[in-house]
């Protein structure tokens, strides 16, 4: 299988839920796909999210790495990378980074435009900022930009 053949997995990391999407084989359109909820460490949280990689035959993981809108880290970056390289030992995909910034605010607009409300948001949220990422993660791929 070549490199850009293959479901992608996009992973909205936080401290309490995951956000996963996917993409469809060719790589071309990107679904929200469920939130994991967990408790504990970024390790913890790996193992989880390992286990969604080997049922779902994924050939690439897309986690989200959170940036400032100055272009800098932002405070929940060396928590994400944690995980990422607590995932990266578990798993045989590539785990790569892709900028989410503002991911989340989108995400929760498009969700607002749709008529939901704040409680209805709740527990889908995370899944639709991962679908959101994943999709400009692949958006930039097909342009041949990281």
């Amino acid at each position: 299988m070549n490199e850009e053949a293959g479901r992608v997995l996009g992973v909205d990391f936080g401290e309490v839920r995951i956000g996963l999407a996917m993409s469809d084989p060719c790589r071309m359109i990107v679904s929200p796909l469920k939130v994991l909820t967990f408790k504990g460490t970024a390790k913890r949280a790996a193992h989880l999210v390992k286990e969604e990689i080997e049922a779902l035959g994924v050939t690439l993981v897309v986690v989200g790495l959170p940036y400032s809108m100055s272009g800098q880290k932002g405070p929940m970056a060396q928590v994400v990378e944690q995980f990422a390289a607590a995932l990266r030992e578990l798993v045989t995909v590539p785990v790569v980074f892709h900028d989410e910034r503002l991911s989340s605010l989108e995400a929760e607009r498009l969700m607002a435009s749709s008529g939901m409300s704040t409680r209805d948001m709740r527990g889908r949220l995370d899944k639709i900022a991962a679908a959101i990422m994943l999709q400009g993660y692949l958006d930039c791929q097909k342009g041949g930009r990281e």
